[in-house]
């Protein structure tokens, strides 16, 4: 097997530092496998397909992982295949993103744009060095998937496809493209709505909910900020629901989540 850390380099001492005991590669396999997109459970137990270390420890791992400890451990190159096969939803996530920086494209990420929205400079300057740092990591989140496929006996190398891993910081990133696109589509509105907006547009995308990204936009289509259009907001997402059940059990999250009530529409919804 390759050697990823050596022993008693800096990143060697520091896993000790954190209380790692395992062989470093091993720490090192696992952080690269949980940025893959597996989850913490595939790195030990009896149901999981490749396990490489106990119950306790890969807990930890993830643990750490998640609150950044790990972040100095290099990314060693793998196969993209293999890496698609553990994450089959990266293609769709290089989409999302492609999207999400269309909808607020560089161009907008300067001071003097960001200041014309209404923010200080203070304000304005963090969400620069947030812009700045997230999309290095982005970039480096960015991979060319090429396939093979066997016609006729002979094997054929498919047109390379773009996909995206999944790093830490990927929601937030997208919450700030979405917070900068709404408050430069509607300069108008309360700067309040696009932050509860945002955070749910980018859930509803990573989550594969398209009614809650419908109810995110939709918050500016009909100004919800005009407590008259409370009424129309809400017949908007009656058509997202196919039974009476789910526009409840909908129409609870979206009130609870934007803090807007309304008796509940079902009007053309069948019951279950």
């Amino acid at each position: 097997m390759d050697k990823y850390i050596v022993r008693d380099s800096y990143e060697h001492k520091w896993l000790q530092t954190l209380g790692y005991r395992k062989d470093p590669d091993t720490i090192a396999i696992c952080v690269n496998r949980l940025r893959m997109g597996e989850k913490p459970y595939s790195l030990y137990g009896f149901h999981a397909s490749e396990p490489i270390v106990s119950q306790d420890l890969g807990r930890k791992i993830a643990r750490d992982y998640r609150d950044g400890k790990l972040d100095f451990i290099q990314q060693f190159d793998a196969d993209e295949g293999e890496r698609a096969r553990h994450d089959p939803f990266r293609f769709t996530r290089y989409d999302i993103v492609q999207e999400a920086e269309e909808m607020a494209p560089y161009s907008l990420w300067n001071l003097g744009h960001l200041k014309k929205l209404g923010m200080s400079l203070t304000e304005a300057v963090e969400l620069m060095k947030m812009y700045d740092r997230i999309k290095d990591i982005r970039i480096e989140a960015e991979v060319s998937v090429t396939s093979f496929k066997l016609d006729e006996k002979v094997m054929f190398e498919t047109p390379p496809t773009m996909a995206m891993r999944d790093f830490r910081d990927l929601p937030q990133y997208l919450r700030i493209h979405y917070l900068v696109y709404y408050r430069t589509a509607y300069p108008d509105a309360d700067k309040d709505w696009a932050v509860r907006a945002s955070e749910a547009r980018a859930t509803g995308k990573l989550n594969d909910e398209p009614r809650l990204v419908v109810s995110a936009d939709n918050l500016y289509r009909y100004e919800i900020w005009d407590q008259e259009n409370h009424d129309s907001y809400f017949d908007s997402l009656v058509r997202l629901s196919k039974t009476k059940l789910s526009h409840e059990k909908f129409m609870g999250d979206i009130t609870k989540r934007y803090g807007i009530y309304r008796e509940i529409i079902c009007g053309g919804i069948d019951n279950e």
